[in-house]
């Protein structure tokens, strides 16, 4: 019996300390370990690549058709926002915050760049006023790209479609780091 179990664990052996070692993705972490066993990462991101922007929940703040404004409603939903923000984020880890501005399609880019700018620089000055930290903020403009009503391109829209294509969002990049 101790002959057989001998030769049973001589045969298997290899074969068990060779799954150990296999490395599909040639990072240098075995699948075992490798969280991402398909794609080359770092050890220190359990063997996954690192991703540009982290996903963090961040609000959509909506302005009305022409309007650079923040709303009472969509102010709310700001305080909470940089509240979140500085309590379970740590800003030292962040390299960069932008706020991305979106606008619905019109026949005049200039006004549609300067209604985005405005968004984009009336949301930066509240952050700011509210705290210091958001100085180096940057400012992203999408001109009628990443529209979600397509089809407000040919037709006529509610108002509420326009509303939703004329809108603020967070871009949040997480520092990596140093090896």
């Amino acid at each position: 019996m101790k002959s057989l179990l001998f030769i049973i664990n001589i045969f298997f052996s290899p074969i068990i300390f060779a799954q150990d070692l296999i490395d599909t993705d040639g990072d240098g972490i075995p699948d075992v370990e490798d969280h991402c066993p398909t794609v080359k990462g770092p050890k220190e991101n359990n063997g996954c690549q690192w991703q540009e922007m982290i996903c963090y929940s961040t609000p959509t703040i909506y302005f009305d058709k022409d309007k650079t404004e923040i709303s009472e409603s969509e102010l709310k939903q700001l305080d909470n926002f940089i509240s979140s923000f500085l309590n379970s984020l740590k800003v030292e880890d962040i390299e960069k915050l932008s706020i991305i501005s979106y606008t619905n399609l019109d026949s005049d880019k200039n006004k549609l760049k300067r209604l985005a700018k405005k968004r984009a620089e009336n949301v930066k000055k509240y952050m700011i006023k509210n705290n210091k930290i958001f100085k180096n903020i940057s400012i992203e403009l999408k001109l009628d790209s990443d529209l979600r009503w397509k089809e407000c391109i040919d037709e006529e829209c509610p108002e509420w479609k326009l509303k939703e294509e004329n809108r603020i969002s967070f871009g949040i990049r997480k520092e990596k780091p140093s090896n």
